[in-house]
């Protein structure tokens, strides 16, 4: 790493822990398929045995997710390799095909090498909460490239194998392929029990403050505005109406003027439907949009 680059001792712990798990991870991988055909299981179990690792590992991530923010992320990572224990443990005993399906549900392992488990997401958490400033890119870098070249290393390891299996036999180099995993990474979770890292919170959204009520901003509105000018006009114009009424007859009313109906327009769309007499009092017209001229 570069000498300008001056990482914390828990940061570097958590990318030497990456690569020890993704070399695991990536050489049982490869390693369990195989494992499964030389039991007898055909194609469709394996299969279905991936399924149940994939699936297990969405689980236990959105399960984390939801508790993380309560626990820790430190907790959540010991309980992440206390998994990885009990996976190498539960898939040495040669159990039973329901047993195999919950040690691959609830397990650590999947098909992907360990880029696809609960590992990933806490350990970049951890990583952002060790790391500040532009210094978090080139630690991210780091945490992929480490896990590419390990992960490449591991897949790679998987050729020992057979000899592994000539010199001890098949089940029996199963069985130690699996109890020197588990050994293996009861390092990584005593390694996570006495790192200190600072527990994921919740941050509260900060309080807004309430702007003005909708009826309040309605009334101060242009639009409300122009309604009440509207309002105002119109009943100026009926008092006068009224007032000249008492000494002229209804028949000989003038018509509306023009710069009435230019002013009809300013009243508001929602206004009542109006009456307006004519020259016959009988004479009604019901529009709520057209000025009295038009009817």
């Amino acid at each position: 790493m570069p000498a300008t680059l001056n990482l914390p001792a828990q940061a570097k712990l958590i990318l030497v822990i990456r690569a020890v798990r993704v070399f695991c991870d990536s050489f049982l991988a490869l390693m369990i398929p195989i494992y499964l055909a030389a039991r007898g299981f055909d194609s469709v179990i394996v299969g279905a045995v991936a399924s149940c690792m994939l699936l297990g590992s969405a689980f236990t991530i959105g399960l984390a997710g939801a508790f993380v923010h309560r626990v820790g992320v430190q907790a959540v990572l010991c309980l992440a390799s206390l998994s990885m224990v009990l996976s190498g443990v539960g898939w040495s005993m040669n159990a039973t095909l329901p047993t195999l399906m919950l040690i691959a549900f609830f397990g650590s392992l999947n098909p992907h090498g360990g880029e696809v488990n609960l590992f990933r997401p806490m350990e970049h958490v951890a990583l952002a909460e060790l790391i500040q400033g532009t210094a978090q890119r080139t630690v991210f870098g780091y945490y992929s490239f480490i896990g590419a070249v390990a992960g490449a290393i591991g897949a790679l390891a998987i050729g020992a194998l057979p000899l592994l299996s000539a010199t001890l036999g098949e089940g029996e180099a199963s069985t130690l392929v699996f109890l020197c995993y588990a050994l293996l990474v009861s390092g990584v979770f005593l390694s996570y029990s006495r790192m200190k890292l600072a527990r994921a919170e919740a941050i509260p959204a900060p309080p807004v403050r309430l702007g003005a009520s909708r009826r309040r901003s309605a009334e101060w509105s242009p639009s409300s505005a122009s309604m009440r000018s509207a309002a105002a006009l119109s009943s100026t114009r009926s008092s006068s109406s009224g007032s000249s009424s008492g000494s002229t007859p209804r028949s000989r009313r003038a018509a509306p003027s023009s710069s009435s109906q230019e002013r009809w327009p300013l009243q508001p769309s929602s206004s009542p439907l109006r009456s307006v007499a004519g020259s016959d009092s009988s004479a009604r017209c019901l529009s709520a949009m057209s000025p009295p001229a038009s009817c």
